[in-house]
Order: structure tokens, then C-alpha cells, then sequence
């Protein structure tokens, strides 16, 4: 794994979530990104020192943490999107998104790399996407309240997903802090209104 840069927020976020006239697909992308990072400084806090006792573990983890929040709201991204804008169209949404979301998030975390370094860590990082989707895609239920260890809800199993990558797969808190994040996180994106903006230019 890659050390993301010593940093707690990349410059490179401030310009990219700031930029202006972007397209809708951007506009999309951007939303998502900035929610798993601020999710995941949300969970930062919640790193297992003991499991993970050197810096560099605990940033690998952290790398992990945004990409847990990136498959939960390109997931949710997804089922909305189904149900807004069709079946065919949401799939070429979500075709168009997942490179928007993965060369961003690298520079993000990482800076400037090699390329055949950012071809590793993008290949990865789908792969652990498609894995994701495919777990996410079993829920039957968004969430199942007050039983933090199912994982039949999809809320459940983000936290479930969360509280692993921080070593503390069985600490409640760490598992109610994983939920409430990504509940808030994705409540606050208005992704409604982002992918019928998208919708109009497929």
C-alpha cells in the first residue's frame, strides 16, 4: 500500500471541490469524494493503536476508511440513480463516475505518482469495488436498527466494513460512529438533485 501524503487534507481537495462550471458527472464525483474523506477523518480517531501500531499501518488504514465510504456511497449512488433515471441510464452513470471518483481520490491521498503506481492502486481499488458491490447487493434492507452486527442492511454492513478496517470489528461505538457518518454524510449530498443533473446529459 501506498503512504498517502502527510497530510490530513490534500491541497488538492480545496481546488477540485471548489471549482466551478464543472460538469454534472464532476459536480457527482466531487460530492461523493468529499463526503468518504470527511467520513473517514470522522473514523480516523477510531484506529486500533494497538492493532496497528506504526504510522505507516495506521495510514494504510486510513486509505482503507475512504475507500469503504466510496463503495457505501457509489452503491447508494447506484440504487438512486436506478430508480430516478432507469436501468440503462444508471448504468452509464455509474460508468462514467467510477473513473471520475478513482484518478481524483489518488491524487488525493497520494499526490502525483507513477503512472503504472496509480494503475495498481486504481486497479485495486475496482476490484475491492466490485467486491464491495457485489456484498451491498445482497442487503435486503437500507438499514435494520438497533442491531449494530447484521450485516442484511446496507447501512449495517458499511459499519460492519468500517469498524474491520479500523481493528475494532466488534466495538460499539466504532461500529454506531461507521453508520452515523455515512448516514449523515449521504443525507447532507443531496444526491437526488446531483443525479438528475447528470441524468439530463446521458
Amino acid at each position: 500500500m501506498l503512504v498517502p501524503a502527510d497530510r490530513d487534507v490534500p491541497p488538492a481537495i480545496m481546488s477540485w471541490f471548489h471549482s466551478i462550471m464543472q460538469p454534472p458527472i464532476i459536480q457527482l464525483a466531487q460530492a461523493i469524494a468529499k463526503s468518504a474523506f470527511s467520513c473517514a477523518q470522522q473514523l480516523k480517531v477510531h484506529i486500533n493503536e494497538k492493532r496497528f501500531a506504526t504510522v505507516k499501518e495506521r495510514n494504510d488504514q486510513y486509505v482503507y476508511l475512504v475507500w469503504e465510504y466510496l463503495f457505501f456511497f457509489m452503491h447508494i449512488c447506484a440504487m438512486k440513480a436506478q430508480r430516478r433515471l432507469g436501468a440503462e441510464r444508471a448504468l452509464a452513470l455509474c460508468d462514467e463516475l467510477s473513473p471520475c471518483i478513482v484518478g481524483h481520490t489518488i491524487e488525493m491521498l497520494f499526490g502525483r505518482i507513477a503512472e503504472d503506481a496509480a494503475e495498481r492502486v486504481e486497479k485495486d481499488f475496482l476490484e475491492e469495488l466490485n467486491r464491495a458491490e457485489a456484498l451491498y447487493s445482497e442487503c435486503k434492507e437500507i438499514m435494520i436498527r438497533n442491531d449494530l452486527v447484521t450485516d442484511k442492511g446496507v447501512v449495517n454492513l458499511l459499519g460492519l466494513r468500517v469498524a474491520e478496517a479500523c481493528g475494532s470489528p466488534s466495538n460499539p461505538i466504532t461500529l454506531a460512529v461507521a453508520q452515523g457518518a455515512g448516514v449523515d454524510g449521504w443525507t447532507k449530498m443531496q444526491l437526488g438533485e446531483l443525479i438528475d443533473a447528470v441524468g439530463k446529459e446521458l
